[in-house]
């Protein structure tokens, strides 16, 4: 599984980055990387977490943070290519704005 991050989802990330640096700049690179390494996880696990709001979306609540982050499955095929599952991270938001 392939994991391509959308740039909603890249915005969004620099955006919590930029608050955790600024709120707690001591614990910032250790949430940092795991934000990320809850993401990388979808290539193994790409159906993880709730139906999303939007359909075909997929929305799983970080256990250590306040943020969910959203999801998508499909085909992809660059260049004609043989085509192959891909997950899209849709963006990863604050977990009030979700529910």
């Amino acid at each position: 599984m392939r994991l391509r991050w959308t740039a909603g989802a890249l915005r969004d990330l620099e955006n919590i980055v930029d608050h955790l640096f600024d709120k707690t700049p001591q614990h910032a690179p250790r949430l940092t990387r795991s934000i990320y390494e809850a993401v990388a996880a979808l290539r193994t696990f790409p159906s993880r977490g709730r139906a999303g709001k939007k359909a075909g979306t997929r929305e799983f609540v970080m256990a250590s943070l306040p943020y969910v982050v959203v999801s998508s499955r499909r085909r992809f095929s660059p260049r004609g290519e043989n085509s192959a599952r891909r997950a899209a991270v849709a963006g990863v938001i604050s977990e009030g704005m979700a529910g």
